[in-house]
């Protein structure tokens, strides 16, 4: 009898395991603003910190979140409402990030990727529909466990960058303090069986256990029109 039982469990994980399915949202123009502000460069490609949203710090965390209306084409993901939500410790500023070309190459520097999270970064993306709501995590103590993240700005403003220097991602990067801003549309790509839809306050720890995908994301910021 206790042989019916674990083989009973191994084919219930393996047909689990079987129908996994990889499942996209597209998050619709965001309500709040994303910025990236330039921390210098390095070697001609700009440098950042990247702020997801409306930032809040408290004694020693900042959480920011971005929060608007989602779409996807599979059920129970069809549409709804999201809200992305990041944390880190205090000290960090925000999410470092480099420019994936230097400044003068023909791209600009307009795309980046973000830099080896430390172990205090988590995301996560709560997705709410008519039948309930459903956690994604997107980064687990700085490990990504989502398949892909992305995203791109709407209408770029830029700040503190020299007369005559243009709005772009590649010369905020260049500049200490600079920054570039707009709302964003995103995308997560995540496989169904880590969705969580009654998540326990402890739930993020526990997600630690999950493989860590490849981070393959390229995001750009375009001058302002």
């Amino acid at each position: 009898m206790n042989f019916k039982v674990v083989m009973s469990a191994v084919l219930f994980l393996f047909s689990a395991t079987l129908y996994a399915e990889t499942i996209t949202v597209n998050l619709s123009q965001s309500n709040e603003i994303y910025s990236l502000i330039g921390t210098g460069g390095s070697g001609g490609y700009g440098t950042y910190l990247a702020q997801q949203g409306n930032c809040s710090s408290g004694a020693t965390q900042t959480v920011c979140t971005l929060t608007g209306a989602y779409t996807g084409s599979t059920p129970g993901f069809t549409s709804g409402n999201y809200l992305l939500t990041t944390t880190y410790d205090q000290a960090d500023g925000g999410l470092p990030a480099t420019s994936t070309t230097p400044t003068l190459s023909a791209s600009g520097g307009n795309y980046f990727h973000f830099d080896p999270f430390s172990s205090d970064v988590q995301m996560s993306l709560l997705l709410t529909n008519l039948t309930g709501d459903g956690l994604v995590p997107i980064v687990i103590n700085g490990n990504l466990v989502a398949e892909s993240y992305f995203l791109s700005p709407v209408n770029s403003v830029c700040s503190g960058l020299p007369a005559g220097v243009a709005c772009t991602q590649g010369n905020v990067g260049v500049y200490n303090g600079a920054t570039i801003s707009s709302p964003i549309l995103a995308g997560v790509v995540f496989d169904s069986t880590d969705v969580a839809q009654a998540p326990e306050p402890e739930w993020l720890a526990l997600g630690g256990m999950v493989p860590v995908a490849l981070m393959a994301v390229r995001r750009r910021f375009n001058r302002a029109s």
